[in-house]
């Protein structure tokens, strides 16, 4: 019961108003993502991962490009900006808006680690059918997860797209498996919004 209570209030401050980029982002929750890109363009960049967490796409696309901006070498930036134009629980996908972001970026990730986020999401806008390619995606976020498995943004995007396998089809075994994934983020973050927000889905059938 207190569980529940603390995933439905933090369900009512994932629906908060946005604040702009400079502010404290409280209402939105917090992450820990480390990344290679420039300090100053560390505020917009977790702000655009916040509001990917909570599919609020528009702003978190505009947040990204506000860290590319400062920084034209952000690989994660780019990723970033790709990523909201997939929207898994929704059924929909703009893959050529997606692509020419990733052809914007024409550097060469810092670590591995932004390495595997990079072909991942080029997995996800490659070729071949859309089930398909939501499939080669959470495996390739599966092996980012197993590689780095105290990167919580890996493992929450990991559950993530088990969510969007089914394509708006209500899977038992997928959405458990999506919940046992998010489930440990939010025990050790309970502010985190993806993990409130992913579990929440694999759960919110009456």
């Amino acid at each position: 019961m207190i569980r529940a209570a603390r995933l439905f209030l933090l369900a009512l401050a994932l629906s908060a108003v946005v604040q702009p980029a400079g502010a404290q982002h409280r209402s939105l929750g917090s992450i820990t993502f480390p990344n290679s890109g420039a300090p100053e363009a560390q505020d917009d960049f977790a702000l655009g991962v916040l509001l990917l967490h909570s599919f609020e796409y528009d702003d978190a696309a505009a947040a990204f490009r506000r860290a590319q901006d400062i920084d034209r070498g952000f690989a994660l930036a780019y990723w970033g900006e790709a990523m909201t134009y997939n929207h898994p629980l929704w059924r929909q996908q703009d893959g050529d808006a997606a692509r020419a972001v990733l052809a914007r970026y024409d550097g060469s990730p810092t670590t591995e680690r932004e390495a595997m986020y990079l072909d991942a999401v080029r997995v996800l806008y490659g070729d071949g059918p859309k089930p398909e390619r939501d499939r080669r995606y959470m495996e390739a976020m599966r092996r980012l997860h197993e590689s780095y498995p105290t990167d919580s943004e890996a493992q929450a995007f990991y559950s993530l797209s088990i969510l969007g396998l089914t394509d708006g089809t209500r899977d038992f075994g997928n959405y458990m498996r999506a919940a046992s994934i998010a489930q440990p983020i939010f025990d050790s973050q309970p502010d985190h919004p993806g993990a409130a927000h992913y579990i929440i889905h694999s759960f919110d059938d009456p």
